[in-house]
């Protein structure tokens, strides 16, 4: 309740003043090796930390889905141990919970990663993503583009990388093929769009890609 007061003058009428938490909202999808433990859109409130600041952040977003995650506390980062029953290195398997945004993969803590609009939040468990890419998004007419798919991994480092998804399979409106190196040539033959995708066994299915064919620039008249 807010009011003010002056010297002189009458005080003024009394005004509820309601806080509203700010809010976005998100695609969060979180997945196992043998299952999908959630993926839908989320609108996540801020959340308060322990310093009794609110923050709207990557640790919101899995308190508020309903997975019941389990943290361990290092300094000011919070690291996830346990989602959806699912803790990292169970039973000694060598797994361990990942995290993306947009498909970018983040070893930074997620309470210290702040939440986009729009922006989709992966947890993966066992099961690394597929990304997929085209020379042009937008490919002449009768001309041929090339198709690219793509597997998250570790190097011998442990270093993040996107490497060839070899022996998988690329979805052309519907129609499957089979690559040995994760490349299509694709040939263009109409203006309407083509929705892509790909597959490969052990892996989450990558994003859909759209490309539209366009018409070629007119030749200049000489």
């Amino acid at each position: 309740i807010v009011s003010t007061k002056k010297d002189g003058f009458l005080e003024s009428n009394a005004v509820a003043v309601t806080p509203q938490l700010p809010i976005v909202n998100i695609e969060l999808r979180v997945e196992t090796a043998a299952s999908t433990l959630y993926n839908q859109n989320l609108t996540v409130a801020a959340c308060k930390e322990s310093n009794g600041i609110y923050s709207l952040n990557g640790r919101c977003a899995l308190e508020q889905s309903g997975l019941a995650p389990q943290w361990t506390a290092w300094d000011n980062d919070l690291f996830l141990d346990t989602l959806g029953g699912i803790a990292n290195n169970q039973a000694d398997n060598g797994i361990y919970w990942n995290w993306f945004k947009n498909l970018d993969y983040s070893q930074t803590a997620l309470n210290n990663h702040i939440l986009t609009e729009g922006e989709k939040l992966l947890l993966s468990y066992g099961r690394n993503p597929l990304r997929i890419d085209a020379a042009t998004s937008t490919p002449y007419l009768n001309s041929t583009t090339t198709l690219t798919l793509e597997q998250f991994a570790f190097d011998a480092s442990w270093n993040p990388v996107w490497q060839a998804a070899a022996s998988s399979t690329l979805v052309v409106n519907g129609q499957e093929f089979f690559s040995i190196d994760g490349a299509l040539a694709l040939f263009i033959a109409s203006t309407s769009p083509y929705t892509i995708s790909g597959s490969k066994t052990g892996y989450l299915d990558s994003p859909i890609l759209i490309l539209t064919g366009i018409l070629p620039p007119a030749a200049p008249i000489t």
